[in-house]
């Protein structure tokens, strides 16, 4: 299995298992769930757990598993989070 804690574009937190040709990806933030079949969109455009529910199941399930045997420490909320603040990214520093 292959199984990490990833940062995609644009820094959000995520899990992700990959099995065969199917990819699934847990956003940390909001654990929305993201399914994809990889061997037909390498670009990851088409999302399908909704489509294949028993598949996205199943590997997020593993996904979860593994985390437990892991021990992997999961990002928690930050109470004192302020959305309005900046952020530091490049894009929305003051000039």
């Amino acid at each position: 299995m292959a199984a990490a804690v990833v940062r995609r574009q644009g820094g959000a937190p995520a899990s992700a298992i990959r099995r065969g040709d199917w990819k699934l990806i847990e956003w940390l933030e909001d654990g929305k769930i993201e399914l994809f079949d990889v061997a037909h969109d390498i670009g990851e455009t088409r999302e399908l757990s909704k489509a294949q529910p028993a598949r996205a199941a199943r590997l997020h399930g593993e996904l979860k598993a593994w985390r437990t045997r892991l021990g992997a420490r999961l990002p928690q909320r930050n109470p004192n989070y302020n959305p309005a603040a900046p952020d530091g990214r490049a894009a929305t520093r003051p000039r």
